[in-house]
């Protein structure tokens, strides 16, 4: 999984990559105290990449978790920075 742009502003793109979704990915976003700011479901027909607009997240750092339903499981670190 890539997060572009990083740090970010108003909106990022999620990468997936060339996971091919077997039914769904879902997709967290969290703050680094732990508050669920967001969540997506990418379905099998979709394209590997969400587009996320950030622009009402606070300044700060958020770990964004993927769970495939295969349990593929990833995470990276997003910075927004306005």
């Amino acid at each position: 999984m890539i997060v572009k742009p990083n740090p970010a502003t108003n909106q990022i793109t999620l990468f997936i990559g060339n996971h091919k979704i077997v039914n769904t990915i879902q997709v967290f976003v969290y703050s680094v105290q732990g508050l669920l700011m967001d969540n997506f479901t990418l379905k099998a027909e979709s394209r590997n990449e969400l587009e996320i607009n950030t622009s009402k997240y606070p300044n700060g750092v958020y770990i964004i978790h993927s769970l495939a339903d295969d349990g593929k499981v990833n995470a990276q670190k997003l910075i927004i920075q306005k």
